[in-house]
């Protein structure tokens, strides 16, 4: 493999074997993940939940060790609104697999998501990576490209600023609604997202119409998607799962939720499991 190289922009591949062959200043996207090597900084960015038609791609990646002692790494899944059981088992399996990987790091940064799939990933790195590795947990990939020694200017933040917005098709602002709504679902109204988002009401309505949605719509579909992981991987009872992601009743969530997914959250449950 090739390592050698000055910074350039990056470039895509077109397969895994691709980018492994010659990875410095390549890419290569899927449908909820980018992975990239820069020279002594590789990193992963994750969004929204992981693409079922993602994991052939990512299963090869990560049985594939790639990066040479002294690489800093920076896994970014500050975006991940949903951490399922089989991305769980595969980020997992990787670091239970190569933990001589880990400890050769130069240094591991890495953004955890809000709500439960923040907590599961917060778990895994203080049980797997904290105690063998110089890492360090952070909230937003600003905070973590200043710990890694990247000064604001630096070309790196900035091509990697253009890759994450290049493959992640939402909107800056529709992003950014979607991880604060993941964090505050319970008690979130317009009012109070546009303030966490430092904007009015008014303006983040007409971004949010540019974007083809509305802010009840993504309330609704967080509720939604919360109320799925909470009904894989927990015993929380619907009662308290309905409370919890903010509908007035019981029965008003399992229209909600029947609405959304097809089935009752009853249903759900038990398939899932």
């Amino acid at each position: 493999m090739h390592f050698a190289g000055t910074l350039e922009p990056v470039r895509p591949a077109g397969s895994v074997d691709e980018i492994l062959s010659d990875p410095i200043d390549r890419y290569l996207a899927g449908r909820s993940f980018v992975v990239w090597f820069q020279p002594r900084l590789a990193g992963a960015f994750g969004f929204g939940r992981l693409d079922p038609a993602d994991e052939p791609q990512l299963s090869q990646l990560l049985v594939t060790p790639v990066l040479p002692a002294g690489y800093d790494l920076l896994c970014d899944f500050g975006a991940v609104e949903q951490l399922d059981e089989r991305a769980f088992a595969l980020l997992g399996g990787f670091l239970d697999g190569h933990p001589e990987l880990v400890k050769a790091l130069g240094k591991f940064a890495f953004v955890r998501p809000p709500g439960l799939a923040g907590a599961g990933l917060t778990g895994l790195f203080y049980e797997k990576v904290d105690p063998i590795a110089c890492a360090n947990l952070f909230a937003d990939r600003s905070e973590a490209l200043d710990w890694l020694g990247y000064a604001p200017s630096a070309p790196q933040r900035h091509d990697i600023d253009e890759l994450v917005a290049t493959v992640d098709a939402l909107s800056p602002t529709l992003r950014r609604l979607r991880v604060h709504l993941f964090r505050d679902v319970g008690i979130a109204t317009l009012d109070q997202a546009a303030s966490a988002l430092g904007t009015s009401s008014r303006s983040l309505q007409r971004e949010l119409a540019a974007a083809g949605t509305s802010f009840r719509a993504e309330l609704a579909r967080t509720r939604v998607r919360i109320a799925e992981s909470l009904l894989t991987n927990t015993d929380d009872k619907i009662e308290s799962i309905a409370h919890r992601t903010g509908f007035a009743s019981v029965s008003a969530f399992t229209v909600a939720f029947t609405r959304a997914v097809g089935e009752t959250p009853h249903e759900f449950r038990r398939r899932r499991r």
